[in-house]
Parts: C-alpha cells; structure tokens; sequence
C-alpha cells in the first residue's frame, strides 16, 4: 500500500511553479511539429503505437516504485477500457490530421478541447453550469475556431482542412475522456491507473490500425524521427505527466489550468520558427479569440469559489 502523505498546497504560483509550467507548455505546444518531424520515415499511426507503448511500460515502473500496482484489475477496469478507447480514437484523428494539416493549425484545433470540455460540463455537471461571462467566452471561442476555418479555405488542397476537422473532432474526445474521468467510477481511479489505461489499449489497437491501414513498419526510421519517438513517449507522455501532477499536489489547480492556454501561443510560434510555417493575420486572430474565450470561461469572477479546472494537463 502506498503512503498518503499530507501536502501543503501554495496559495499562489512561485518562480519555480512558473518556470516548471513555462517548459510544460513548450513541450506539449511543439507535439505537434515533433511529429511533422518524424513523418517522412514513420507514419502516423506507428508514431501513436510506438507514443503509447513506452509510457505504458514506464509508468507501470513509476507506479510501482510508488507502491501501486496498475496491472492489478480494480473496479475501474470496464471504465478504463472504454477511456481507453476513446484516447485511442482521438489519438488515430490528431495524428492523421496533423500529417494532412500543417502543425500551426493542428495545435491550435487541439487546444480548443477546454472549449467543449466547458460546454459538456455545463450540462453534465450542475455545479459547473456556465455564467453569463463563460457563454460570453464559449462564443468568444467558436468564432475563433470559425475564423480558422475561414483561413483555411485559402489552403490549396481540401485534405488540410480535412486534417483540421480531424484534429478538431480530436479535441472533442479529449474532452469526453475529461469528463469521463469525472462523472464516472474513474474519478476513483488512480492519476497513474487513467493514463495507463489510455496507453495500454492504445498500444494494443494502435498497431493493429496502422496495418490495417496498409502503413509500412517504420524499419528505416532516422535519428530525427528516433528522437522525436523518444521526446513524444518519455518527455511528453511520461516525463510532463509527473511533473503535472506534482505540481497539482502543491499550486492551486486552477491557477496551473490557466497557464496553460500559452501551448498553443508556444505550438504555433515552434510551427513557425522550426518548420517555417506562415502565421497570417486571420489564423493569429482565430488564436487570440480561442484563447481570450477559453480564459473567460475558466477564469474565477469576483466572489466566485476556487473552480476546479476544466483541463486537466497537456496531451
């Protein structure tokens, strides 16, 4: 049995917590571009095989140096499989789509998850129905993702803004997984059994779909794509995941959720600097929009209790 420890939480976010959230966004922001990196030598769904495999492992350890034991069934199993499943969809999607899309776009889709996280919550959770000022924010960030998608009627081929809509539906799901671990048995569960559940069954029906897919096996793989396999499943699967919830255990919860409305700010600036991707007007205002919603809708008004964040970390 693991040891429960009391944990003194910090009223307010120090430079450290800051400097630890800083390079949380980074990483998680330049996902995307990672993985336009490792594509010319392996495919999308093998990089969600290989993303889902390793941390599976690693967190078994982790876990277990802890005093847990994921492998072990609870009560939580059926649930688990389910969230497992849905991770894997909204996985195949964001994958296939940043391979259509560029990685700019695709970060900025993916982070609208707060969005429809917002909305589910409103009508499956009484206590988070929206205020005036959050429906102000929800709208806020729909007609940002509109002017996105007005953008991207400028693309010269309809697979882009096919890729947009996938990784969008992507987002979508990430918020079911969200709620899911709120509204059901999995709220019981384990901040290391729930994301062992998602990689597990991701790394089982992953594969599977990149045969099934016809995408060859990643035999010629370089040492950018090498690297970039290794910071998608130990940096960011693994390594933010500890350092997420460490920081949960310490800083107000919902102070560390607003911060991280800089990934995306962070993922586009990473599409432009490291893959040369142009920002326009229109896609820089979409950002904006999304972000200043999403902040409306998470941020706590005058006499408002402390909210409990409605994302949970980075993907």
């Amino acid at each position: 049995m693991s040891e429960v420890q009391a944990v003194q939480v910090r009223g307010a976010l120090d430079a450290r917590a800051m400097s630890w959230l800083l390079l949380l966004c980074m990483a998680w922001g330049a996902q995307q571009v990672v993985i336009k990196l490792a594509l010319p030598t392996v495919p999308p769904l093998w990089q969600i095989s290989l993303r889902s495999l390793i941390p599976a492992f690693l967190i078994i350890a982790w876990a277990r140096l802890r005093g847990e034991n994921v492998l072990v069934p609870d009560k939580s199993l059926k649930g688990g499989l389910v969230l497992g499943l849905v991770f894997t969809i909204e996985f195949l999607l964001v994958y296939q789509g940043t391979a259509r899309t560029t990685a700019s776009r695709s970060v900025m889709f993916f982070y609208t998850a707060p969005f429809f996280v917002s909305l589910g919550a409103h009508f499956t959770i009484p206590a988070e129905r929206l205020s005036r000022r959050q429906a102000g924010g929800l709208l806020l960030a729909f007609a940002g993702v509109l002017v996105a998608v007005g953008d991207g009627l400028r693309l010269p081929q309809w697979h882009e803004i096919l890729g947009d809509l996938m990784v969008l539906m992507g987002a979508a799901l990430w918020a079911v997984t969200t709620l899911m671990s709120r509204l059901t048995a999995l709220r019981f569960a384990t901040p290391a059994r729930l994301v062992f559940y998602q990689m597990a069954v991701s790394a089982i029906l992953s594969p599977l779909s990149a045969l099934a897919a016809g995408q060859p096996l990643p035999l010629d793989m370089d040492l950018k794509a090498a690297l970039s396999i290794l910071y998608q499943s130990v940096g960011v699967s693994f390594v933010t995941y500890i350092v997420w919830f460490w920081l949960v255990r310490h800083y107000p919860a919902s102070r560390l959720s607003s911060f991280t409305f800089l990934t995306p700010v962070l993922g586009m600036a990473a599409s432009a600097l490291v893959l040369g991707e142009p920002l326009t007007p229109l896609l820089l205002l979409a950002l904006a929009l999304i972000c200043g919603g999403i902040y409306l809708v998470n941020r706590r008004g005058p006499g408002e209790a402390e909210a409990t964040p409605r994302l949970l970390r980075g993907r």
